[in-house]
């Protein structure tokens, strides 16, 4: 479970750009349309070498996609749908039958979208002739073992949980300006959040909250006069830290990663914004949190 959680990071521009698809156009969730308009988006490469001609992909996308819903926040926490639930065990299957420790990439969540012909996504796909075994072909991936498929059926993205997705959203909205995602945003974001285990955490460790935020927001380097265009990556330590709160969760056989696994991830990181402040200016460390869980 948590080696699949891992090999998340591969994909993680264009499965951020699909949340951002969705609530563009007006939609509560994440469908496979979405999921397909941020490889668009992330990975203009890829479709040229399965000859497929972009804007008609995204023509046949967005002819058939439901119109504008509703006016979406952009720190909402999004589900996927069954189906893109569906796409994503499949790109998991097809990244195991290569490699267990193989890092998940654009063009598996590819082969998962079309092998569901009934899902938006698939059907576009295959109205331009683009298969799941053409895509296996053309790319050099090889056919699924059943053994591949049994071991992704159960597997849960990082992505699914709503307490972190929540988290994520309202740290790139605190870094908008910046060069990239990095901990004291994630620090931040949990002193946001509107579910207050963070905050509690830290007030029950003896924290002041107002002094907390005062330190990351001093963290912060000044916003760029010109804005970062695109997705903002997370930092080397951005992406330990939510790596080390999805092994605690894991650990303690959570459901969901909330904000005191994060704030955990944060404290254990080798270094970083976050860890200092906690550690050096409030005298909260990875053992202090631990226990306090």
């Amino acid at each position: 479970m948590d080696e699949r959680e891992r090999l998340w990071e591969g994909v993680h521009a264009p499965m951020s750009r699909s949340r951002l698809c969705a609530i563009e156009h007006g939609h509560d969730c994440i469908g496979s349309e979405h999921v397909l308009l941020g490889l668009l988006d992330e990975c203009p490469d890829l479709f040229p070498r399965l000859a497929i001609d972009p804007a008609r992909l995204r023509r046949a996308i967005l002819d058939r996609m439901p119109s504008h819903q509703a006016s979406v926040s952009p720190e909402a926490a999004l589900p996927f749908t069954a189906g893109a639930k569906a796409a994503l065990r499949v790109a998991y299957a097809q990244a195991a039958e290569e490699d267990a420790q193989q890092t998940l990439r654009p063009e598996h969540v590819l082969v998962g979208l079309a092998e569901a012909p009934e899902s938006l996504a698939g059907a576009a796909l295959n109205d331009l002739g683009v298969s799941a075994e053409t895509v296996r072909l053309t790319l050099g991936l090889p056919a699924l073992s059943p053994e591949s498929r049994a071991r992704a059926s159960c597997a849960r993205t990082i992505w699914e949980r709503p307490p972190l997705a929540a988290l994520l959203g309202r740290a790139r909205t605190l870094a908008q300006g910046q060069s990239s995602i990095g901990t004291a945003h994630l620090l931040l974001a949990i002193l946001d959040h509107e579910g207050d285990e963070g905050r509690h955490l830290l007030t029950l460790l003896g924290v002041s909250l107002p002094k907390l935020r005062r330190a990351a927001e001093d963290s912060l380097e000044p916003p760029a006069a010109a804005a970062a265009r695109g997705q903002l990556p997370f930092t080397f330590n951005a992406r330990e830290a939510l790596q080390l709160a999805h092994a605690e969760a894991t650990r303690q056989d959570a459901d969901v990663i909330t904000a005191p696994f994060l704030l955990l991830g944060l404290a254990t990181t080798p270094s970083g914004t976050a860890k200092s402040i906690l550690t050096r200016d409030f005298g909260v460390d990875a053992d202090t949190l631990r226990a306090a869980l």
